[in-house]
């Protein structure tokens, strides 16, 4: 089957490509839904050529154009765009450190490292990827930069993850496992894990995220035939949701919620979606027995020591490595290289852990408070420039992309409290992708690049 499943993903890839040279707005969003897709859709490598995927392939067309094509950007936040580039280059330089002592991690069997077996390959996966990922989703906002085709791009991939998760569930058996009254945990089940390509932390944000957006586009973005296709989506990526068992799945949806539900203009509109909320997160406590006992336990013992007793194990030995390195931290991985580390993994049972499991502890060990303010700064200037933009396109009118961003960085936070990191990921494209969306200023219909073969008028 493996010849097959490379030609197969071969076909869009190729399609992508010749989009972006032809159609660069259609290219620019057939590459961001193939993005979307659940990794283990993606081979990561085709006929046996490391390097060469669905992904990179229509990358490269989409670099290529930008080196070829430039233009000068339009005016951006100043001060953004230099708590961008402070924060880019403390956690650059924290991989960096890491690399330097690399010999520390190699004795660590992870699923995280399993491909960086080497200094020169740690640095391609923790610093050329994530730039490549980044600069890739830099290049599509600032070429789509209407509200208009914004939305149209957001739409597709809700869609496209939607009808990804809908593949997984029904290639894995988790669809007949509904059918049966039995709801499939991929935290605890390996197969169910892999059916997905990724740990369940992670695909719960962005599940919330794609279920923000999709309310978002339903409230202000979208018409009759859209909804249509909305509505279809939102229960697939919920089934989606809930196959994750994660305590971070509710504190994502429930922060992405709030967010949602304040930033409506209308108190009729307001109460319908508060009400809309508020049965899905009931019907998510009654469908999945797990979010049921979680809930629970946070009435019980209130929602800090609820987190706190399930991380305890992982939290208190690290209390010594946040004093030790609390200026400047420790560099990437930094508790994989604390002296307590395998306490810390025989307590989580020796599968080779390799972040604590909360995304600011993470950075604070990784780059120390320096880190942690450039990144909060980074955040910070980032919700003033949505604000800006939320009602900046005229009377009555509200950018979608700038809601969804507000709502997607307040569910990163909540669950950056049981889970995440801070370092951009493959989980993490949705959120990226709001984020220049809603930060860089909107531009008339004149594209970036001109599409080949048409002149700017």
């Amino acid at each position: 089957m493996e010849p097959e499943r490379n030609l197969i993903w071969l076909i869009p890839s190729v399609a992508t490509s010749l989009a972006l040279l032809i159609r660069y707005e259609i290219g620019a969003a057939m590459l961001v839904v193939l993005m979307m897709m659940p990794q283990s859709l993606l081979p990561t490598r085709v006929f046996g050529v490391t390097g060469f995927n669905a992904i990179n392939l229509p990358a490269l067309v989409l670099i290529g154009c930008a080196l070829f094509q430039p233009q000068r950007p339009a005016g951006h936040d100043r001060r953004l765009r230099n708590a961008f580039w402070i924060a880019a280059l403390l956690l650059t330089v924290s991989v960096i450190r890491s690399a330097m002592d690399f010999g520390a991690l190699a004795r660590i069997e992870s699923y995280a490292l399993a491909s960086a077996s080497t200094p020169a390959a740690y640095l391609r996966d923790y610093i050329l990827k994530p730039v490549q990922v980044l600069l890739v989703l830099w290049l599509v906002a600032r070429t789509v930069q209407t509200e208009r085709l914004q939305r149209y791009l957001l739409m597709a991939c809700v869609a496209g993850l939607a009808a990804g998760c809908l593949i997984v569930m029904a290639s894995s058996g988790m669809l007949e496992m509904f059918a049966q009254g039995i709801v499939p945990d991929i935290k605890n089940d390996k197969e169910l894990q892999a059916a997905f390509g990724t740990y369940a932390n992670s695909l719960q944000l962005k599940l919330c995220i794609m279920l923000i957006v999709a309310g978002t586009l339903f409230i202000w973005g979208a018409k009759t035939p859209g909804r249509i296709i909305l509505g279809l989506s939102v229960p697939v990526l919920l089934l989606a949701l809930w196959t994750c068992h994660s305590r971070a799945s509710l504190l994502s949806f429930v922060a992405g919620a709030a967010v949602f539900v304040a930033l409506q203009r209308s108190t009729q509109v307001r109460w319908a979606t508060g009400i809309l909320c508020g049965f899905l997160f009931l019907l998510s406590l009654i469908v999945v027995p797990s979010f049921r006992e979680k809930a629970e336990e946070v009435l019980t013992v209130g929602p800090w020591w609820a987190l706190y007793a399930e991380r305890e194990d992982i939290w208190d030995p690290l209390r010594h490595d946040v004093k030790n390195h609390f200026l400047v931290g420790n560099g990437r991985h930094a508790m994989m290289r604390s002296p307590r580390y395998d306490e810390i993994n025989q307590h989580e049972g020796g599968g080779g852990i390799d972040h604590p499991h909360n995304a600011f502890l993470e950075l604070q060990l990784d780059t120390g408070i320096v880190g942690v303010f450039a990144v909060f700064w980074l955040f910070w200037r980032a919700v003033i420039a949505m604000r800006r933009r939320l009602h900046g396109l005229g009377p009555g009118q509200t950018s979608v992309s700038a809601a969804a961003g507000l709502c997607a960085l307040a569910a990163y936070a909540a669950s950056g409290l049981s889970g995440q990191s801070a370092y951009p990921q493959h989980d993490t494209v949705i959120l990226h992708l709001l984020l220049f969306f809603g930060c860089i200023p909107p531009r008339a219909q004149t594209p970036l690049f001109t599409p080949v073969g048409q002149g700017v008028s």
